[in-house]
């Protein structure tokens, strides 16, 4: 797989953190710091595979790539689709920025 897949897919991931995350004003702060965190890994792991010479050297590395990637999608899948739920019984006058911290 070539290096670029890598970076589109770190690139996908961030823009998937700020669709969910970024138009809260309130939210889980644990959750929002446990995806910074995977975010953060995947580009450390992006950085190990661009840097590999030989891709059999980093196989574990795409391997953790890959599934931590799968992962984050599906958690900000599973949160948006909450917010959307959310949303429609929400009172009307409640800023529609704001989410539980439960």
């Amino acid at each position: 797989m070539p290096v670029d897949f890598f970076k589109k897919e770190l690139e996908s991931v961030r823009e998937g953190f700020n669709s969910s995350f970024g138009m809260q004003d309130v939210c889980d702060l644990k959750s929002r710091v446990s995806a910074i965190l995977a975010i953060i890994n995947l580009g450390l792991i992006f950085r190990k595979i661009k840097k590999a010479k030989n891709k059999d050297d980093v196989r574990n590395e795409i391997k953790k790539f890959m599934r931590n990637r799968t992962i984050l999608n599906s958690v900000f899948k599973k949160f948006e689709n909450g917010q959307g739920e959310r949303r429609n019984y929400r009172n009307a006058n409640i800023n529609s920025k704001t989410c539980s911290t439960g």
